[in-house]
This record gives structure tokens, sequence and C-alpha cells, in this order.
């Protein structure tokens, strides 16, 4: 391991001469370019650096683009010797390099028709950065002091011993000069490159931009990927930051002890703008000058660190994230971004803040790493914000007041705070729910919200506390439950978050009595919609027994999945699957939660394309039984004939397209709204007594074509459903899909559309379904008088006691 390495590194570009036969050309359409855009754009850099990894000379640089295809055919050498060239383009950089493994090699040339350009080729420095911490940034004319407290800081608090700057052209100072500002204790290793090559224009709303692309700024990425290669690829941990930025823990943990139990060997953590306020009027500003941030003002973007050595799959190391691996979210660090530390390079950030009482609070946490690493005396605080200590008094009251583990009930399972001004009361239901109430204490007074700790959890806290709580907008998983003003009397606050914590915990707890033989059983029940009531309905009219749902409930155990969509979000392991689907096609995030909560047994599902995605992703075992169970619905019900006066045209919108195919609509045509948000009996009726349906529901296709009612599915397809295609296709596949009919047109065609014309185009399918064999599989008992309804059933199959696999509840 290196000690005490101090370098200034310079790099050896392959530039195109004026001779070289083209040039790269902007990607950017000339009416997206900000004033100055051709000027900032670098059209001749072909690699910013030359360098060898392993068996082979590694190019770093701008991605090739058009250039690709003409150095293709290049001739490269090293040296004198021709060697084969790997050219491949990344976002905004490139991941090209040279065989080697034949060379010792010096210099590279490239030679194209007439034209050469060569470079000598660069010295590693992966030794350098062997096994250490580092800390790695870009910087141009960022001020040396706050190049200093910024390692200085991370060297104490986060325990980064090594730094890698590249200075991007700095004209207020030479690199020698960020050298010595590297200077500080803990840090053994300093290493900064020399980057004499144009950042590149920006994108986005920078610049009298709207939303450009951001396609040009090739030292963003190209930096990263340089150092990720060039220099750290043998270190043990890695972290990101700009010169404004500092990461802080928010307990004892620091960034390098939470990756290294990090199994994917990466972690991101999010950010926390500080706003320019101070009490100093001392140029240029400190770190420690600055603690003060709007409680109002959105997250600042994400930051990440890395372990290179267990990340070697990685594609791309990028600004706020890495892609190829799976980036772990914590935040027990945050990163505190520094409006007042800036040279403006991008745009005036600084200006004069007026405090605002309401908004504005101290950030305590960052107030005290600030002082233990530049002193308590650093700290001043700001005129007309309430004192950081008072509001840390008014918590300490109400936590005195509630006593929490005596008088809040079961189930407390920890008391702690978050940030400066929050109490934190951790509970678990004996259901088996996560969640917390937060009692924050502000100039304002005091507030309690509940939070539910993960998606199973929110569907019972919002299922049982909606009533009295309201969702908090743009949060996650979160009621509101009540606000006290500062001048009501303490007393009386604690009783009242007492009163309501003690309402929240009974109804979480409560557990509703059954009716006797109850079939425990699960489905979507948020939301008033006929195909998610279809299940409980059949399974009662099957087997004569109700059913009760378990939903939301983590340790409720086997529980019988029917209609719906329901595999892709299910909330527990041990359930029983038949004839439920996906609703889109197994993402990464998906397969990660479904594998730790595999079913007892899957007996059914309700298309073919659910049971590859299972068996593929999942390794999961899936008969080829399929079926919808709502297909099942005419041998239980059949409604009498169509009332006089209603239309045999029925048009279903999906409650979420109501807005775009309205009711004038449907009237215009002459048609009948079927309203998808009333009971699974009335709906269904409704869709059995028409000629013709027109649907963009999916459950409205299923009980037309159970029915044997012609019927062409209606999709928006800018405004699709969740899963859109999906779920549909996972349903044909128990067609002829050949024959199936469907019209996809936009929101904006479909509010004008001729439902007349499109119900034209309705057919019938053939069907593949066969009712018996999902009836089979179902292990209960079942009704004799629906047995005599199916086609060629096997009856002694179906209704003897030898079906019943298990006792239910």
């Amino acid at each position: 391991m290196q000690n005490n390495l101090r370098r200034v590194v310079s790099v050896s570009p392959l530039r195109l001469s004026d001779s070289w036969p083209v040039h790269r050309e902007p990607p950017r359409p000339a009416e997206l370019r900000q004033p100055g855009y051709l000027d900032k754009f670098d059209h001749d850099t072909l690699a910013y650096d030359a360098f060898p990894v392993g068996d082979t000379v590694r190019l770093s640089g701008p991605p090739l683009l058009n250039l690709a295809a003409d150095l293709a055919d290049a001739t490269w050498r090293i040296d004198d010797t021709e060697v084969g060239a790997n050219l491949r383009d990344l976002d905004r950089t490139q991941a090209s390099w040279l065989d080697a493994s034949a060379t010792g090699g010096q210099k590279v040339t490239v030679t194209l028709a007439e034209a050469t350009c060569d470079a000598e080729i660069s010295e590693s420095g992966v030794d350098w950065f062997r096994d250490r911490l580092v800390l790695t940034t870009k910087s141009k004319n960022n001020d040396l002091q706050w190049i200093s407290d910024w390692a200085l800081f991370h060297a104490q608090k986060q325990n980064v011993d090594a730094v890698l700057l590249y200075d991007n052209g700095s004209d207020r100072y030479r690199p020698e000069d960020v050298l010595k500002a590297l200077d500080v204790p803990g840090i053994e290793v300093a290493v900064v490159v020399s980057w004499p090559f144009k950042f590149g224009p920006q994108g986005g709303s920078w610049e009298g931009l709207t939303d450009a692309p951001w396609d040009s700024d090739f030292c963003e990425y190209g930096i990263l990927e340089h150092a990720r290669h060039r220099f750290l690829s043998e270190a043990a941990g890695v972290l990101n930051h700009d010169i404004d930025e500092l990461a802080v823990s928010e307990d004892a943990a620091g960034v390098f002890d939470l990756l290294a139990v990090a199994e994917s060997g990466a972690i991101r953590y999010p950010g926390r703008w500080i706003d320019t306020p101070r009490a100093t009027v001392t140029e240029p500003p400190r770190f420690s000058d600055f603690t003060v941030y709007d409680s109002s003002r959105w997250s600042s973007t994400s930051k990440w660190a890395i372990a290179p050595r267990r990340t070697r799959e990685a594609q791309q190391w990028k600004t706020h994230s890495v892609h190829g691996v799976t980036m772990e979210t914590t935040k027990r660090i945050q990163h505190r971004h520094f409006t007042g530390i800036t040279s403006n390079w991008k745009y005036a950030r600084v200006g004069a803040t007026q405090i605002n009482a309401a908004k504005h609070r101290y950030d305590m946490r960052l107030s005290d790493a600030l002082a233990d690493v530049f002193g308590a005396d650093s700290i001043h605080p700001v005129p007309g914000i309430v004192e950081p200590g008072t509001i840390s008094a008014l918590l300490g009251d109400v936590e005195r007041g509630l006593d929490a583990r005596r008088r809040l009930g079961e189930g407390l399972q920890k008391v702690w705070h978050w940030q400066d001004d929050t109490l934190v009361l951790d509970y678990e239901s004996v259901h088996g729910a996560r969640y917390a109430y937060d009692v924050r204490v502000t100039p304002q007074g005091v507030s309690l919200q509940i939070t539910a700790r993960d998606d199973v959890s929110w569907y019972a806290v919002r299922k049982r506390c909606s009533p009295y709580g309201t969702v908090v907008p743009k949060s996650a998983r979160r009621l509101q439950f009540g606000r006290w003003k500062p001048e009501m009397p303490m007393e009386q606050v604690v009783s009242d978050l007492v009163a309501h914590i003690q309402r929240g915990n009974t109804d979480l707890n409560q557990t509703i009595e059954q009716p006797p033989r109850a079939i425990a059983s699960y489905w979507w029940d948020q939301r008033t919609n006929f195909g998610d009531q279809i299940g409980p309905w059949l399974l009662e009219a099957i087997v004569g027994r109700p059913s009760y749902n378990t939903i939301g409930q983590p340790n409720a155990g086997d529980a019988l999945m029917t209609v719906g969509s329901l595999i892709t979000e299910m909330q527990r392991p041990g359930m029983t699957i038949w004839g439920s689907g996906l609703i889109a096609p197994l993402s990464n995030a998906a397969i990660k939660r479904l594998k730790d909560r595999e079913p007892r047994e899957i007996l059914a599902v309700r298309g073919k394309r659910t049971r590859n995605q299972l068996i593929k992703h999942l390794g999961w075992d899936v008969p080829e039984v399929y079926g919808d169970p709502a297909l099942l619905m005419p041998y239980v019900l059949q409604p009498g004939e169509r009332p006089s006066g209603r239309s045999g045209l029925s048009v279903i919108p999906h409650y979420s397209q109501t807005h775009i195919v309205a009711d004038s609509l449907i009237t215009r045509c002459g048609g009948h709204h079927v309203d998808v948000q009333r009971s699974a009996e009335e709906v269904v009726a409704e869709i059995a007594q028409s000629e013709i349906v027109v649907s963009t529901s999916l459950h409205g296709l299923i009980l037309a074509q159970a029915y044997g009612i012609p019927w062409v599915w209606l999709r928006i397809a800018d405004e699709g459903l969740v899963g859109d295609r999906f779920k549909f296709s996972d349903f044909f596949t128990t067609l002829e899909k050949e024959e199936v009919a469907s019209v996809s047109v936009t929101a904006e065609v479909a509010a004008e559309l001729d439902l007349e014309r499109v119900a034209s185009k309705a057919t019938l399918p053939g069907s593949k379904f066969d009712p018996r064999a999902l009836v089979e599989v179902l292990p209960y008992d079942i009704r004799e008088d629906f047995v005599r309804q199916l086609p060629g059933t096997r009856r002694s199959r179906l209704h003897t006691g030898k079906w019943m696999r298990r006792t239910v509840r």
C-alpha cells in the first residue's frame, strides 16, 4: 500500500488533426442548442488518455458517435505492431480498448487514409490506490480553502484516506496548488489529474434551454470512467462527491461501514440542499458558515459509494448512479449539498435568501459534524431561526410526556430520534404490519404522522386508519394524524397524541371474527372494482362457503389467491394460487421481492405468459392449467333478459379511463356505459345481457368471452393501464389469438372515436379454456348444483372428500 504519495498527473490524448477526414459531429439538433454550443463542443478529442489495463490498452474518451464506422476501418498500432481495436460507446463516453497482449507498448497510433494521430501510453495508477478508501471528484476554480475543508471533513468523518481530483482547466491556480490544498491530516494518497478538455455544453433547462437532451457534456461521465479504469479498480471503496457536497452520517455508521455490509457492493443515498443564510460575512465563506436548510425544498440528487473489486460487472459509473449493479439505497448517510459553496460555473446559484421561520430549519446533524471537524466556535446561529436548543427542549417535553414504553401499548419495538426534531415510535402489529409514529416538533407546533415501513404494511395502514388520517402528498406510505399549534398547553398535546396513537394501534391490531368454515382468501379491495370482487363472490358460489380477505396481513399464512393480476405484488409467501396472473413481465425489483415470497402451491395461472415468467425468473413449479376463474361465471350466474330500452352495445372503460371514454361519447354512439365500480353481480349481469362489448378493461373482455358475447379490445395507447399489453396477451393465450379483435388509439383520438365502427370489428375468438381442468384443481368440496353445470365433468373427482387436500379456515 502506497503511503504519503502526492502527485500531479497528466494525460496523453489522441486528438484528430485538421487533416483527419472526419470529425465528431454534434448529436444535438440545432434548434435545441444554446448560444455557444459549438464552441463548448469537443469535435476533435478521439481519446482523453491511453493506459494499460491487463493485456489491453484502454482508450478513455468522448463517445465516438459518427467517427465509429471510419475508426473501425482504420489501422491501429501499438509501437510498430498492428493490433485489433474494440470500439464501443457508452452514455456520453466510450469503453474502447486495444489488444496489447503481444506488445510491451509505449505509443498508440491510428491511421486512416493519409491521416495519422498518436499518443504516448500513460502510466497506470491502480497500485497507488490499491486497498484505499478514496474520495473522487472533478473541479474547476473552486476555492482552495473549500478543497482543503472538503478533503479534511471526509477524512475525519468518513475515514477517507486517499483523494483523486480532476482539475478541469482551472485558471485561478495551478494543479500543484490543488495538490498542496489536499495536504490535510488523514489523507495518505493525493493525486491531481490535469484535465485539459472541453467539459461540453449542458442539457436540461440550463443556459436558456428547456428540457434539452443531456448528450454533449462528455467529461461528466468520461472523467468517472477514466478514474475507474486508470486508478481505482483495486480500491477498497470509492466515494463520489463534488466539492460542494459533504457526506454526513445520520448515526454511528460511516459510508464505508455500510458499503462493507451491502450485498451488492454499491450503495446510494439521498441529499439535502443547505441554504445560503449565514451569520458571518467573511469571504470566501466556509462550510461551517452554512447550517440552515429549507424544509419545503425538494431533495438534492442522490450520490453513491462503491467497492470496485466487488462490482467489476458494472457497466458504467455515472454521477448519480452506477449502471449494471444493484444500488442498495440507505438513508443512514445523507449528503449535504451547499448552495453557498460554488464558483457559479453553471448558473448564479448564490443570492440573498431571506429567512423564513416557517420553512428554514437548523440542520443539527450537520452542525455537530462540522463542529467536530472545524471546532465548535466555527458554528454561528442564524438570526431569525428558532434556536436548535428550543426545539430539543420541546421534543424532550413531548417524549417525557408520552412516557412511551408504559403508555402506548403492546407492539412497541423502538423509540428513537430522526434528525433534530422528530421522535419516532416503531411498532409491529399482531398481524405483522410494521409502522411508526413520527412526532415532529417545530416552531409551528407539533404534528403526528403514521408511516408504513413496507408496501404490505402500507396496505394495512391505509385500509384501517384512513377514516381519520389523510394521505400526505408526495410522501412514501404516510398518513397525517394531527397538528397542534405552539400555544396549546403541552399537557393537552401529549394527551391528544396518546389518544391518536392508541386509536391507531387498536385498529391495526384488531382481529375480525370470521364466519364458521370461511375460506381465507386474498383479493385487492382498496377500490370498488368488479374484477377484484369476482374472486370471493365466485368462490362462495362454487363451494358454498364465504371468504374473508387476508391482504395486508403479513402473518396470515396460507390463503387462496384467485381473480386478478395479484402475483406481481404478492405480499407474503405460503399462499395458494388459483388462476391469478402477473400484471407485467417481471422486473429485477419484482424478481428480488418475489424470491422470498414463494407460494405454498400453484394450482393454475391465468395464462401461459404468467407461467413462463414464473418458471424462467423464479424457478417456481407451475402446472399447465390455465384460465382466469372469471371464465366460470356463466356456470353460477345466468341473468335474465336485457331491460327494454337498453342498448345491446356495451362499452366498458376501465375506471382509470372514464375521462377518455366518457359518458357523452358512449351516448353519442347509442351505447350503454357499464360502470365497473359497482358490485360484481351487477356488472357481470349487464355484460352477459349485451350483444357486443367494447372494453378497455381486461375483465370486461374476459366476461364477454365467458358469456359468448363478441368483443373488441379498445386500447388507449398513450394512457395505457399498468402492465398494458402483458396481462391482456396473457389472457389471449387461452384463446385462438389470431381471432382476437383490437383497436389501438391515442387518448386524443379516443375522445372523438366512432364506437359503432369499433364495435363492428368485434369477434368471439375460439377458446382453449377447459373449465373442468380449472375446477378439478380447486381443493374444496364443490357444490353439486355447480358440478352439474360443467361440460363433461367427472363428478366423482370434483365433489368427493378426497379432493380436500388440507384443512381450511
